[in-house]
């Protein structure tokens, strides 16, 4: 039996998803981000009513094959989407360190509301 890896979040595109190309030129690649607002819960003010603050998180997302070349002709900067896809870990190296990083990895895309 598999585990379940499923990522589901809107939020709007960054910056305009730009087609390239693997190394070898052969596979279609799009990496954007997109961002997602969400909110907490965070203190009482002192009439005691419950204070929510929002915070927004930068998602990246890579798109791979004819995902990818539709997601550069299709969305644009802006644009309000939901993302479904899986989420995927990856070693990195930043400044000589070597840090674990995510992305998702696009399964499917919805536009909500153009920019």
């Amino acid at each position: 039996m598999q585990n379940l890896n499923q990522w589901i979040g809107e939020g709007n595109i960054s910056q305009k998803p730009i087609l390239r190309y693997t190394n070898d030129s052969t596979r279609p690649v799009v990496n954007f981000h997109v961002y997602v607002d969400n909110t907490y819960r965070s203190k009482k003010n002192l009439d005691g009513e419950v204070l929510y603050r929002k915070r927004t998180s930068k998602i990246p997302v890579v798109a791979w094959a004819t995902k990818a070349e539709i997601v550069s002709k299709k969305y644009n900067k802006g644009d309000k989407v939901r993302i479904i896809g899986r989420l995927r870990t990856r070693v990195v190296e930043r400044n000589g360190v070597k840090v674990s990083a995510f992305e998702v990895v696009l399964e499917d895309i919805s536009l909500i509301e153009k920019a």
